[in-house]
């Protein structure tokens, strides 16, 4: 039988070293990593379905305030992580999940808001203005639609390869614990095509975001 505290174990230093590594390279592929086992620990957990392990559910807040931007990063990583998206009161991201898997959806939301955030300063430098700067926003939100879809094409395809679903516990927690809670469909933000080069330079950090190693090699 695998030993769930050892995949826990390895999967939460992969977080911290996502979280807390200088190296995008080396954090980017962490995080990868840290995907591939989050699937593969659900599929063990599910094969325990004789009650020895207790599938605990966790509300995990994030440090990310919501925006349309990163309303639909936080879709995507979701998704990913098999969890769901929510908005709290204070209009901060949330997951709801299995308790792993919400605190890595947590983790991996706060480390791609900065990553996409850092890129957004730098675009806009790299065109004579700051990010606060009037006509700023046509640049950024070119940039930031190129990252997400960038981000999207990687992560949503390892996502579909592994074969990532919110398992029926996590659903059925999930109505339980909102039942009145309604699904709010955001608008996405309008760019100047004018600034195309933001927008792919945004959509080639997208996919490096989270796809330094091949499936293979992860």
């Amino acid at each position: 039988m695998t030993d769930m505290n050892k995949i826990a174990d390895k999967i939460q230093k992969l977080l911290n070293l996502a979280g807390n590594n200088p190296n995008e390279e080396e954090a980017q592929a962490a995080l990868l990593k840290a995907q591939k086992l989050m699937a593969q620990y659900n599929v063990d957990l599910e094969s325990l379905g004789d009650g020895k392990k207790e599938l605990k559910c966790s509300l995990e807040l994030a440090k990310v305030k919501a925006n349309p931007r990163d309303n639909q990063v936080q879709v995507i990583i979701a998704n990913a992580f098999a969890c769901k998206p929510l908005i709290s009161c204070g209009r901060h991201l949330m997951f709801f999940g299995r308790e792993d898997n919400a605190k890595a959806a947590k983790s991996c939301m706060e480390f791609i808001h900065k990553t996409m955030e850092q890129g957004i300063r730098r675009v806009c430098k790299e065109n004579g203005l700051k990010s606060s700067e009037r006509g700023a926003s046509n640049i950024y939100n070119g940039y930031a639609k190129g990252f997400i879809e960038g981000l999207k094409e990687t992560v949503g395809a390892q996502t579909v390869a592994l074969a990532v679903v919110v398992p029926e516990d996590v659903k059925e927690a999930f109505s339980k614990k909102f039942p009145s809670l309604k699904s709010y469909k955001g608008k996405g933000s309008s760019w100047d095509p004018s600034y195309k080069d933001a927008y792919y330079q945004g959509k080639q950090d997208g996919r490096s975001a989270m796809d330094k190693r091949s499936l293979k090699e992860a």
